[in-house]
C-alpha cells in the first residue's frame, strides 16, 4: 500500500478516537434526550453543515453513501437500547467485537485477513473488557439485551463496509449519510412517542457541540480511514475509540478512573498500536 494512503488512513482513525472520546462522554449529560433524539440532532447538524460546504452541490449518489447513513443509524439504535436492556459494559463489549463480521466478509470476498488483524482484535477486546470489568455490575444477561447489542455490532460492521464502497466525495457522502441518520432517528421518535424539548441556552450550546463533534467531524474521520485503509483493519482500528471515551470521560467530566481501567485502556491500545505499525509496514513489502 501507498505510504500516503496509510497515513491519510491513520490519522483518520486517530480523529475517530478524538472526536468519540470528546463527545460521547457527553451523552449522559444530555440524557434528558431520547437517543433517537440525540441521532437526530447528529445527523441534522451533519448534514447541514456538509451541504453549506459544498454550496448544495449533493450529486451524484450512489447506494452505499445511503446504506451506510442506515448503518451507522441501526448501529446507534442497537448500542443505545443494548445499554437499556444489559447495561453499557456488557453492551459495548458485544458491539466491539463487530469486526468478527468484516472479517466474514473478507473471507467470503476469497481475501486474506493477516494475523495481525485478528490478534489485534483480540488484545483490543481484552483491553476493553479489563476496561469495563462487566463483572463487577449486577446486570442480568437478557436475550433481548444480546440481541440488541449484537444488532449494534452487525450494523456497525455493515456501515464499515458500506463506507468502503461508497463513490463521491467525503462532504456528498457524509451529507447524504447524516440525512438517512436523522430520517430514521425521526421516524423511531415518531414510532417511540418521544416529545422534543426546547433546552435551555447553555444545553442547546452543549447539544450543537456534541453534534458537530460526534457528528460532522466523527463521521469524515470514519470515511478517511475507511476510504484509505482495508475495511478489515479499520474496523478493528476504530474500535480503539471505546478507550478513548474512557480516558476523554475522565478529562471532561472529572471521572477518576481505577488501576484496573488504565490496565484496560493501555491494553486495547496496545492492540491498536501494533496493528497500526503492522499495516505501516506494507508499504515497506508493496
Amino acid at each position: 500500500m501507498h505510504g500516503e494512503k496509510i497515513a491519510r488512513g491513520l490519522l483518520g482513525v486517530v480523529g475517530i478516537w478524538i472526536t468519540a472520546g470528546l463527545a460521547l462522554p457527553f451523552v449522559n449529560v444530555l440524557r434528558s434526550f431520547s437517543p433517537e433524539q440525540l441521532m437526530f440532532v447528529r445527523g441534522l447538524t451533519t448534514a447541514i453543515f456538509a451541504v453549506l460546504i459544498v454550496k448544495g452541490k449533493v450529486f451524484p449518489i450512489d447506494q452505499y453513501t445511503l446504506l451506510s447513513g442506515v448503518g451507522f443509524a441501526f448501529g446507534c439504535l442497537g448500542l443505545y437500547h443494548g445499554i437499556r436492556e444489559l447495561g453499557p459494559s456488557l453492551a459495548i463489549i458485544i458491539i466491539t467485537t463487530a469486526p468478527v463480521v468484516n472479517f466474514l466478509f473478507a473471507w467470503g470476498r476469497g481475501r486474506h485477513v493477516s494475523f495481525a488483524a485478528i490478534g489485534s482484535l483480540v488484545v483490543v477486546l481484552a483491553g476493553v473488557v479489563i476496561a469495563l470489568h462487566p463483572w463487577s455490575s449486577s446486570t442480568t444477561l437478557t436475550m433481548k439485551g444480546v440481541a440488541w447489542s449484537l444488532f449494534g455490532g452487525t450494523s456497525g460492521a455493515l456501515y464499515y463496509e458500506a463506507l468502503s464502497k461508497a463513490k463521491g466525495t467525503r462532504l456528498t457522502r457524509c451529507f447524504w449519510q447524516a440525512l438517512v441518520v436523522a430520517l430514521i432517528a425521526i421516524s423511531g421518535s415518531v414510532i417511540s412517542g418521544s416529545v422534543a424539548q426546547v433546552p435551555e441556552f447553555k444545553t442547546m450550546l452543549l447539544l450543537a457541540a456534541f453534534a458537530l463533534m460526534g457528528g460532522f467531524l466523527y463521521f469524515i474521520a470514519n470515511i478517511e480511514a475507511f476510504d484509505n485503509l482495508p475495511t478489515e483493519v479499520a474496523s478493528v482500528l476504530a474500535q480503539g475509540e471505546t478507550p478513548a471515551v474512557i480516558i476523554m470521560a475522565g478529562v471532561l467530566l472529572g471521572e477518576k478512573l481505577s488501576l484496573s481501567q488504565w490496565t484496560g485502556v493501555g491494553i486495547a491500545l496496545f492492540g491498536a498500536g501494533y496493528l497500526s505499525r503492522w499495516i505501516s509496514n506494507q508499504q515497506k513489502v508493496s
